[in-house]
């Protein structure tokens, strides 16, 4: 797993590192979104 940055302190996102296909996936948040506050990419 690896944290975005998401143009403030209270904007992260977060991916996925699949080894099968060698490289990060973006993982969209329960909300909706790609970026959104830490609390949201850990549920």
């Amino acid at each position: 797993m690896r944290l975005r940055y998401g143009g403030s302190a209270g904007r992260w996102g977060f991916a996925a590192y699949p080894a099968s296909k060698d490289c990060y996936q973006g993982s969209v948040l329960p909300i909706g979104y790609f970026a959104g506050a830490p609390a949201d990419a850990l549920d």
